[in-house]
């Protein structure tokens, strides 16, 4: 059990490294001859029209969206037009910015002695999906799904505990809050009262993993559905991980947790 979770689907997958190879850029580069790929990643902005991704690129921007006004540290996922190369000892790049987000990039809580005062797990049992995760940069990087009730005006809180290590296996969950104004009955299942909400979220879990090899294991709660629509009744899901060392550690390596279950219909 993990904090009163009784029954879990346990989905054990293995993190598969993918070191991001850019072998045919780079030949290209004392050619001299323009390179165009495409690239969508999560990174850090590093400076003006400037971005660092966690693979260890960086692309200096030659055009971006009207709305790009992201501040520097900032973490964004984003979409690349790559045009050219500038060196490439050090991963440097010419790029388009095509699209971005700025992730909401929260703290993981530690609540493995439990709830604390500043942080009640019973105000936290509120369903999120998870439709997609890796790890990068140190950051566990999540495709957060949750429902609302439409123009409800209300603000939905999601976070990352820690639930410590329980036989060898580091523990998160993904928890929610939605402020009273989740799906939690029948009545609101009309089209006009609920809307899905997708979020790209970012926690920092670096300070949680061990510097070898290591088991993951991720929580969380989502609505059950019977094939055709979803309920607002839950239930529990888990997925349990392999992770080498080397990804948490080396910003030039990306662990991409892939399929994670998509639970809608």
């Amino acid at each position: 059990k993990i904090h009163g979770i009784e029954k879990m689907k346990h989905l054990r997958l293995t993190l598969t490294i993918t070191i991001i190879l850019a072998a045919l850029a780079f030949n290209s580069c004392s050619k001299g001859i323009p390179v165009i790929f495409n690239d969508l990643t999560m990174g850090f902005v590093s400076g003006d029209n400037e971005i660092t991704t966690d693979a260890g690129l960086t692309y200096f921007l030659t055009s971006a969206p009207a709305n790009f006004n992201a501040e520097f540290g900032s973490r964004i996922y984003a979409s690349f037009e790559v045009e050219d190369c500038i060196d490439e000892n050090s991963g440097k790049f010419y790029a388009r910015l095509t699209s971005f987000q700025i992730p909401l990039t929260i703290v993981p809580t530690d609540i493995s002695k439990g709830s604390t005062p500043e942080f009640d797990m019973d105000s936290w049992k509120d369903a999120v999906n998870v439709n997609s995760a890796w790890i990068s940069g140190g950051y566990l990087n999540i495709l957060a799904t949750w429902l609302a009730h439409k123009n409800s005006g209300i603000e939905h809180k999601t976070a990352l505990t820690y639930c410590g290590i329980q036989k060898d296996t580091v523990c998160f969950s993904l928890v929610h809050n939605s402020q009273g104004d989740g799906y939690y009955s029948s009545k609101d299942s009309g089209i006009n009262n609920i809307v899905t909400i997708n979020k790209m979220t970012t926690f920092p879990v670096q300070d949680y993993l061990p510097e070898g090899n290591a088991v993951i294991k991720l929580s969380w709660t989502w609505h059950k559905n019977d094939g055709q629509i979803i309920l607002p009744q839950t239930e529990n899901y888990s997925v349990t991980c392999s992770l080498a060392g080397a990804a948490s550690a080396a910003p030039s390596t990306k662990a991409t947790i892939s399929p994670f279950t998509t639970l809608f219909p």
